[in-house]
């Protein structure tokens, strides 16, 4: 996936997978370009600005979402939520990613 130099929106999405268990630990942030990154995976300026990305795991899960909030930010947002997929601002574990659409 080719990231364009004007990022539009950033999105953070942690899964978590506790062996043994069929819990699915899914938890998403919508961040808007030039607030402060609340996240350890987001590359981020001297001031804690999100300047850049890092992504760990499941980049095919990551590219349905980038792709749904590219043609509608709100559709998607419902759609994540409808989904157990809340807003948060705290990682699961350490295989969280961080992503950013274009």
């Amino acid at each position: 996936m080719s990231i364009r130099s004007h990022v539009l929106l950033a999105i953070c999405v942690f899964l978590f997978l506790t062996p043994g268990d069929a819990r699915l630990c899914i938890k998403c942030i919508v961040m808007i370009p030039g607030v402060p990154c609340k996240h350890k995976t987001c590359e981020v300026d001297d001031e804690g600005i999100c300047i850049g990305i890092i992504t760990y795991k499941n980049e095919k899960f990551i590219d349905k979402i980038l792709d749904c909030a590219k043609k509608d930010k709100v559709r998607c947002e419902n759609s994540l939520q409808r989904n157990n997929m809340l807003q948060e601002l705290r990682c699961c574990d350490d295989t969280d990613f961080c992503n950013a659409s274009f």
